[in-house]
């Protein structure tokens, strides 16, 4: 027999009635956005009354909100409760997507990567593993700043799935991101990831040419491409400075270019890789605005727009009466 149905047999007619109005007072308490008080009258009325299952999904739903707002000396307290409630809800109603989805936000909200690790074992062992897992996890890491892990997690992605066009992309943009908040990834380290997050978004062009975005962050990515042109590293103090040669007197320096030609001749083909990798930006941001445009013609307007014809009204369900307005994340329900 099963946790529920054991315990519903120890609940009287009136320990029951009463955790029901306990957790209305938390759907009501949330809807006037108490997050606190609605955690606690979810939790009084589980420790009741556990066959309230919705109120299980409400509980998660307010710990949730109480992390984002709440303060940092109570952000782990607050992620592990929603984290432990969508976990109870999910086995408690295992055919209800919403479960999962909930318990894997939490994940990513709450940046609980060990958690998420664990959770998604499982799927991460089947054949074939599920790059839905991988891309959560990726998404986790990237937030926690773990660009190498986050970059391994988009690779094993893109392996898994070598069609799937938005698993090139993920690599592609996490590489943009990287390289737009990291100014100082200069010279040839900085080419050798820019490229490699092009190469990404190029495949994943090929495989959806009509996405605008991959070409928008292609165009994005080049411009960091650019910046690492023509970049003079500073002198590392370790190193000895080069002593002068010294030539005998009366004595001309051997033919050749001198170093003032030298350098312009650097800067020369500095500044011509700059305007190249510009010159492909901007391609790139034009074929991108193109896309975006063709995409918007062909969507149906929205009934109610401009030059669109008015939707009729929908007919009212027998015996409704208006909805309450959502709360900022709307409770499972009592």
């Amino acid at each position: 027999m099963s946790l529920v149905p054991a315990f519903a047999l120890l609940v009287t007619g009136c320990d029951a009635i009463n955790a029901r109005r306990t957790a209305q007072e938390g759907v009501a308490a949330y809807k006037k956005g108490d997050f606190e008080a609605a955690a606690e009258s979810f939790t009084a009325a589980l420790a009741v009354d556990p066959t309230i299952i919705a109120a299980q999904l409400d509980l998660g739903f307010a710990c949730l909100q109480l992390f984002k707002i709440g303060e940092k000396k109570t952000a782990d307290k607050n992620a592990k409760c929603a984290i432990e409630a969508f976990s109870a809800y999910r086995k408690l109603r295992p055919e209800d997507p919403r479960g999962k989805d909930y318990l894997l936000q939490s994940f990513v909200d709450t940046l609980h990567y060990d958690e998420a690790l664990a959770y998604l074992k499982p799927e991460l062992e089947a054949t074939p593993p599920s790059t839905e897992a991988m891309a959560i996890l990726g998404q986790i890491s990237a937030k926690l700043g773990r660009v190498d892990q986050a970059m391994e997690w988009c690779t094993k992605r893109r392996d898994a799935a070598p069609t799937d066009p938005a698993a090139h992309a993920c690599l592609g943009t996490l590489v943009w991101d990287h390289l737009h908040k990291h100014l100082e990834l200069t010279g040839e380290d900085r080419l050798k990831m820019a490229d490699q997050g092009i190469e990404s978004l190029m495949k994943a062009i090929e495989l959806a040419p009509d996405v605008p975005d991959r070409y928008i962050f292609a165009n994005l990515l080049y411009r960091e491409r650019a910046l690492a042109h023509c970049v003079v590293k500073p002198p590392d103090p370790s190193e000895p400075l080069p002593s002068p040669t010294m030539l005998p007197r009366g004595k001309k320096p051997p033919p050749g270019p001198t170093p003032e030609e030298i350098e312009a001749e650097r800067q020369k083909a500095c500044e011509e890789a700059r305007a190249k990798d510009i010159a492909e930006a901007n391609r790139l941001a034009k074929l991108g605005l193109e896309k975006s445009k063709a995409r918007a013609a062909a969507v149906p307007p929205v009934p109610g727009a401009p030059g669109a014809p008015p939707a009729p009204p929908a007919p009212p369900a027998p015996g409704a009466v208006p909805a309450p307005p959502a709360p900022p994340a709307p409770p499972g329900g009592i």
